[in-house]
């Protein structure tokens, strides 16, 4: 069974406000000692991890707009 790592409200906090300022998951991860994976997991769960994917579409969608289609 995989370990569950414990995210108190503090904590939780801090990943949101350290990725909107910019810091990485990976960064985030290595200071906690946590999986990238739980990390980007519960960024994911609080609304405010954006994979690469996705901000590549809307990015396309924006240029698109911009050039009339």
């Amino acid at each position: 069974m995989a370990q569950k790592y414990i995210y108190p409200e503090w904590l939780t906090t801090g990943l949101v406000h350290g990725y909107k300022t910019g810091v990485t998951v990976k960064e985030m991860a290595e200071l906690l000692l946590y999986p990238e994976g739980s990390v980007r997991s519960k960024l994911i769960r609080e609304g405010v991890y954006e994979s690469q994917n996705t901000k590549r579409k809307q990015l396309r969608a924006t240029k698109a707009e911009e050039h009339g289609f």
